[in-house]
């Protein structure tokens, strides 16, 4: 799970009013991460580095949830536990807009 920035809507190419959902799916947006992820996948040397699967959120991480401490760092015990059901998905891979390496 990726973490949107500003920069991902800038990469989009959309209107400042546009959803996070459609900065994500953007033909743009899906392109850059595709090449991330290859990229990643040809330098992998093994299971134990290789990312199989990837998606951005649409919805930050919550600092009101705790997902996000203090100091600004991902608390990831908050963040599996309130976004379980994406993290299953994620994992069975019915995700809506997973990435997966093409090589």
């Amino acid at each position: 799970m990726l973490v949107p920035t500003p920069q991902l809507r800038q990469l989009a190419g959309l209107p400042p009013e546009a959803t996070m959902a459609e900065v994500v799916a953007a033909p743009a947006v899906r392109a850059w991460l595709q090449g991330v992820i290859d990229g990643l996948a040809r330098s992998s040397t093994g299971s134990a580095n290789r990312v199989a699967r990837a998606l951005i959120l649409t919805e930050p991480p919550s600092l009101d949830r705790g997902e996000v401490t203090d100091k600004g760092s991902i608390n990831q015990r908050a963040v599996l536990a309130h976004r379980s059901d994406l993290v299953q998905a994620l994992h069975a891979g019915t995700a809506a807009q997973i990435t997966t390496p093409s090589c």
